[in-house]
């Protein structure tokens, strides 16, 4: 697989510090290498125009999402946490709101679930009343590390080690995998049986009677209701942002036991305690067998929650139910809950920072996508001159990476600019003059300096 032996020694060499058994080599050669670089020319203008694209919706967004924001707060209307369905019942109650009204709850008890079951493993119930329950299953799979180094024709090795870690059930981790490896469908064969099961199991079941939600990494069921005379349901959205809140002192018990059982069952398949009874393993815990699979429950407890959604009555149970806002200006839709006594302009100040952050997060990736186009675009060159002279093609890899970031960087300022100039004309004008006067007047003193150093004297 590598070419002479010589470079096989030289790779040995290089992986001797990964204490792993199982191995697999490839080889680029300089000239395939430049070939696969080629299409660069035809992705990299399409990164560019996307990153372009992101970055002015971004800005679109950001300002949708303010208006949206700010037209939540100032319609929301404060409901005690005693309200019944007959006080907002076609708005004719006390309140003065009706299906489809703003509301907010402040610091409101929670009404625990006396005993909440996971819906997938029988026998996983919580020992005492609680709000939610999460579940994460990991197997002990087979995985990947790949690295590499140049050779002096612009050739690459590439080393990829396998090795058996614990792995989460809902991540299908393989599909990072170096798929060009010689070795990768064998190790990725021997997984399929074993991840393809333990995926099964990371799932909650569609019919569950509580609120279940599903991510790359935990599965989350509850059924959870603010104690507004015990019928206000809250929705799968708030309580998935409620689980991720980690503060006991907004209210929060945390890491709930459950109730021991000897064994919990899925689709006949027994899983047996550990130490730690939130614990379960099959076979056994401590196995360190190919598929070898352990499944972690947490369960938290939440005692007061502050929020604001979109009032719906539920005139089939006579109860009521607080879902998500979707604004009128078509901003991304908020979640405003949060654990412990929360005031309505802390609720929505939250939401606001929220929003800034997603905004510069979301302008750096735009930033990274043109940077990234403009990399591809240039790269074949860089390629083309390595089949002469590595060292030279790697030097003009950097060079290339270095010129092109500044680039990318004028292009995001200039989209965020347009994106202003659009969406917020008031406030993006009179920046973009500043910055021209500013970038004007930096030109007039390069311009002076560069005649002064060739002899010339400016006369003041």
């Amino acid at each position: 697989r590598i070419r002479d032996s010589s470079q096989r020694n030289a790779t040995l060499s290089a992986t001797s510090h990964h204490s792993l058994g199982t191995m697999g080599w490839r080889y680029e050669s300089g000239a395939e290498r430049f070939g696969n670089s080629l299409g660069g020319l035809f992705i990299g203008p399409l990164f560019v125009v996307g990153g372009m694209a992101i970055l002015l919706w971004n800005e679109g967004n950001y300002v949708h999402t303010l208006k949206d924001i700010e037209e939540a707060k100032s319609s929301a209307v404060t409901l005690p946490c005693g309200t019944t369905f007959a006080d907002v019942m076609n708005g004719s109650g006390t309140h003065n709101v009706k299906d489809g009204s703003t509301v907010y709850f402040y610091g409101c008890n929670v009404t625990q679930v006396p005993n909440i079951t996971d819906q997938v493993f029988t026998g996983a119930v919580a020992a005492s009343p609680a709000s939610v329950m999460s579940r994460t299953v990991q197997a002990n799979l087979w995985d990947q590390s790949c690295h590499s180094h140049d050779d002096s024709h612009g050739g690459k090795v590439i080393v990829c080690n396998y090795y058996q870690a614990w792995r989460s059930c809902a991540t299908n981790f393989m599909t990072s995998w170096d798929k060009k490896d010689y070795d990768y469908f064998n190790y990725k064969n021997r997984n399929d049986a074993y991840f393809n099961n333990c995926s099964r199991l990371a799932q909650t079941a569609t019919t569950a009677p509580s609120y279940c939600s599903n991510n790359d990494y935990t599965s989350i069921c509850a059924n959870l209701s603010i104690q507004v005379g015990g019928t206000t349901a809250v929705t799968q959205d708030l309580i998935q942002k409620l689980s991720l809140e980690t503060n006991p002192a907004a209210g929060l018990v945390d890491f709930l036991p459950l109730a021991y059982q000897s064994n919990i069952t899925a689709g006949g398949q027994a899983f047996y305690p550990a130490n730690t009874s939130n614990m379960y393993c099959w076979p056994w815990c401590g196995s360190s067998a190919l598929g070898a699979m352990k499944v972690t429950f947490q369960v938290k407890r939440f005692n007061r929650i502050s929020l604001a959604g979109k009032l719906l009555t539920l005139n089939s149970t006579r109860a009521l139910a607080v879902v998500q806002i979707k604004g009128s200006h078509g901003g991304t839709p908020m979640t405003y809950a949060h654990l412990g006594n929360v005031s309505k302009s802390d609720l929505f100040n939250n939401a606001q920072s929220e929003n800034v952050v997603m905004a510069w997060v979301l302008r750096f990736v735009g930033f990274v996508v043109i940077w990234l186009g403009a990399v591809m675009f240039f790269l074949p060159a860089a390629r083309f001159i390595a089949m002469c002279s590595s060292c030279l093609g790697g030097m003009v890899e950097e060079v290339i990476c270095c010129v092109t970031c500044p680039f990318a960087l004028m292009m995001t300022l200039t989209m965020i600019a347009i994106g202003w100039f659009a969406y917020r004309p008031l406030v993006g004008i009179p920046l973009v003059v500043v910055a021209a006067v500013c970038f004007g007047m930096l030109t007039v003193r390069a311009i002076r300096r560069g005649r002064e150093s060739n002899g010339y004297t400016t006369i003041q």
